[in-house]
């Protein structure tokens, strides 16, 4: 599962990524519906820590700095969870 809480991203005065939340839950299937891509990668990228920001992104419950091969665990929700779509992450 991957539990997002209160993502935010502010450019200056500019609010790019406005108090997101949400779970995805083993099973089942999440989209982001969004006007452009790019939008959509915004939030993506603050989950797998590759840009700052506010909030919280835990994948099964733990942080994904906290895992000793961060990839691997994106890797293993890619490849053998592909049951739910979040935008281009594949995952359960």
């Amino acid at each position: 599962m991957i539990k997002v809480e209160h993502l935010t991203k502010k450019y200056g005065k500019k609010v790019a990524v406005n108090d997101i939340s949400f779970k995805v839950e083993n099973g089942k299937v999440t989209v982001f519906l969004v006007l452009t891509v790019l939008v959509s990668l915004r939030p993506c990228v603050m989950m797998l820590g590759l840009a700052n920001g506010q909030g919280t992104t835990l994948f099964d419950n733990k942080p994904l700095h906290s895992y000793k091969n961060p990839s691997g665990v994106v890797v293993s929700y890619l490849k053998l969870r592909p049951s739910t779509l979040l935008v281009q992450l594949v995952t359960t």
